[in-house]
């Protein structure tokens, strides 16, 4: 399959937290994800 975006990202957004996701294909085909979540606050 051809890959036509080689780097995407999407966010989820709630009260008490965000979440992204980084998904990463690399010239040699092999594909990385980071999902980093982080807690949200009000000051």
């Amino acid at each position: 399959m051809q890959v036509v975006h080689p780097i995407c990202a999407g966010i989820d957004v709630h009260k008490a937290f965000v979440t992204v996701c980084l998904r990463r294909v690399a010239d040699n085909s092999v594909v990385s994800m980071d999902k980093p979540s982080a807690g949200s606050h009000r000051g």
